[in-house]
């Protein structure tokens, strides 16, 4: 009757096991991916971590800094991007992801090279990201000069 019950377990656990794909339990880049597309970006990026430490590349430098940026952590999102320039290829929208990053964390001078440098090698969008870059000048003295007299009402 022992036998039996093994048995039974034992084909059981094999029919799971079988049918139940490994993947599920790896961190890999399919399931990071997955993460990614279901906007389930945290979990996305405690993968892209791993993977990037284990072997670095373009597509997941790019992931897990648009997943900073997606979430709002802006120095997160700031040493991402800037891991990103590092890599061969890279899509020149990722330095106005970077300066955006930048202007976020009050680097302005930072930033608005940045723009200048996506005005540079994007030039059909050299007027917006002008623009963006005399925007990071305005940001500065805003901040440096603070209007006292603005109230804020609910």
């Amino acid at each position: 009757m022992k036998t039996k019950k093994l048995l039974i377990v034992l084909f059981c656990s094999g029919i799971i096991l079988y049918f139940f794909p490994y993947k599920l339990f790896s961190d890999d880049l399919g399931k990071a991916n997955k993460y990614y597309e279901k906007y389930d970006y945290q979990y996305a990026i405690e993968i892209y971590e791993k993977l990037l430490e284990q072997k670095p590349n373009l597509e997941v430098a790019q992931k897990l800094a648009n997943c900073y940026r997606f979430i709002n952590k802006s120095e997160l999102a700031e040493k991402a991007y800037a891991t990103v320039l590092t890599f061969p290829g890279f899509d020149p929208i990722n330095y106005l992801y970077y300066a955006d990053a930048l202007k976020q964390n009050a680097k302005f001078e930072r930033a608005k090279l940045n723009y200048l440098t996506y005005a540079e090698r994007v030039p059909a969008k050299s007027d917006e990201a002008v623009k963006l870059a005399n925007g990071t000048d305005a940001a500065r003295i805003w901040l440096e000069n603070p209007d006292r007299n603005i109230q804020v009402v609910n």
